[in-house]
């Protein structure tokens, strides 16, 4: 990675000049070295035009067309962005990401030698708003994240059973063209005809995906207990989740449950 040789400073007699070169060298480095991280973290090379959430970011349903949005970061196009809490925002259309540029209050303006005061402190926010997709620099439904929550009640049709699920997150990573979705659901049987189970894709690949598996049989690569008469599950989809069902079996009501596995598919 870049780093400034110093060795050459010999204070008080031989000092070093520091130009804005330099200052561009350093920053260059610090997006090195946290691209570098970034991209050990994700398992594969970043796209340029995908963001990624390192962390938080986490949209909640208010009701009445108001949604609140925790604080967070998100790393796009080879830089790392504030993203700021919102308590509440209406959003009719869709939630669309800008990126915006203010400067610091408290380290601006900045007088030069030639006796003008310029701005050069940048903050670099995203600021989120209703609007049209594709209007903005992204949008938030593109975001990637690394792991996600499953809902607390899964109602699986066509059966209509429901069961409440107390798992750890599911998690999922991307290597070579391939997402693979780790989930390991647990919970307890609350109605009869519980069939299998649900599960949201990651909002960033539900267009790349395509769904490419919808209607057909998967295999099941983990544990079930306790035992359906089926061994086979049939994947499919409606918006952005996709279904689990074992085919020729349900549990029964009262029944505590878990599935643990892996679903493979590829990423356009």
């Amino acid at each position: 990675m870049k780093r400034i040789d110093t060795s050459s400073i010999l204070d008080p007699s031989i000092a070093q000049p520091f130009t804005g070169l330099s200052l561009d060298f350093v920053q260059d480095a610090t997006k090195e070295a946290l691209a570098a991280v970034i991209q050990s973290s994700l398992g594969d090379t970043p796209s340029t035009t995908i963001p990624y959430v390192l962390y938080g970011c986490v949209k909640t349903d208010l009701g009445g067309g108001d949604f609140s949005y925790t604080a967070g970061y998100i790393y796009f196009n080879g830089e790392v962005y504030t993203f700021p809490e919102i308590a509440s925002i209406a959003i009719a259309t869709a939630d669309i990401c800008t990126i915006t540029i203010t400067n610091d209050g408290t380290a601006d303006p900045l007088e030069f030698t030639d006796s003008i005061l310029r701005n050069v402190h940048n903050h670099r926010d995203l600021v989120l708003s209703d609007g049209i997709l594709g209007s903005a620099d992204f949008d938030f439904q593109d975001l990637v994240r690394k792991s996600w929550v499953l809902n607390s009640t899964v109602v699986v049709t066509p059966n209509g059973g429901t069961a409440t699920v107390s798992s750890p997150p599911a998690s999922y990573k991307v290597e070579n063209g391939t997402l693979d979705i780790i989930f390991n659901v647990q919970g307890t049987i609350t109605s009869a005809g519980v069939t299998g189970f649900s599960m949201i894709i990651p909002d960033g690949f539900v267009s790349a995906i395509g769904f490419q598996y919808d209607g057909q049989y998967m295999a099941y690569d983990g544990l079930g207990s306790p035992a359906l008469s089926g061994a086979r599950f049939q994947i499919s989809d409606s918006s952005s989740t996709i279904t689990l069902e074992a085919i020729n079996g349900t549990w029964t009501n009262g029944a505590d449950f878990r599935l643990q596995g892996h679903i493979r598919m590829p990423v356009a």
